[in-house]
């Protein structure tokens, strides 16, 4: 189909707020950016634009880890923590595969101290069935692709969905922002923005 393009020229002090105010202005339903992999002290002094447009974008945004294939998503990872702002990334992946025809990995991490708080096994069975829960999202619209369902546990939420990508061999990954600014997101960190950072496939 024919595809209208635009070009402009945005001068502005800060590139990830000029993409951002860009994005809403212009009604974008999507921002696609890709990301250096920066870590570390550089990464901290110079800031990652993908990480600030995940951080204030106004719709969703597509991080992309180069280089591109030239196929279609055919496996996604979806991560959920059962919270409604995490509800938008299943829903999305929904609508991903019923267009792609991908299969889904459905994912709930926790780390071992939550579950012996929540009562070790028992805890577990009851994630997987809260999984199972969520994964009906997954099929409304008659989306009946193969789905697969894992509670990870783990010190480290962010980097247990990295690895797990890299274990099943996704090639994007799912998530949804709680959108939190200032000295609570810097002291709590962002699982988004860190899954941005380091994930070996693209993050949505």
């Amino acid at each position: 189909p024919d595809i209208a393009h635009r070009a402009e020229l945005v001068i502005s002090p800060s590139s990830s707020l000029a993409i951002c105010d860009y994005a809403a202005d212009h009604d974008a339903d999507l921002i696609v950016v890709g990301t250096h992999g920066r870590s570390g002290l550089v990464r901290m002094l110079v800031g990652s634009v993908a990480e600030q447009v995940v951080r204030y974008a106004p719709c969703a945004t597509l991080v992309v880890r180069g280089p591109v294939a030239n196929t279609f998503p055919a496996h996604l990872m979806v991560c959920t923590d059962f919270s409604p702002a995490s509800a938008p990334a299943i829903e999305a992946a929904e609508r991903l595969c019923r267009a792609f025809g991908a299969k889904v990995t459905l994912v709930h991490v926790l780390s071992a101290r939550e579950l012996e708080q929540r009562g070790g096994q028992a805890a577990r069975e009851d994630l997987e069935t809260q999984l199972a829960a969520a994964l009906d999202l997954l099929h409304r619209e008659h989306y009946s692709a193969p789905v697969q369902t894992s509670v990870l546990v783990a010190s480290s939420v962010p980097h247990a969905i990295v690895a797990h990508a890299d274990e099943i061999g996704a090639d994007l990954a799912v998530v949804a922002t709680h959108g939190r600014t200032g000295l609570k997101r810097m002291w709590i960190g962002s699982v988004s923005e860190r899954v941005a950072r380091h994930a070996g496939c693209s993050v949505l």
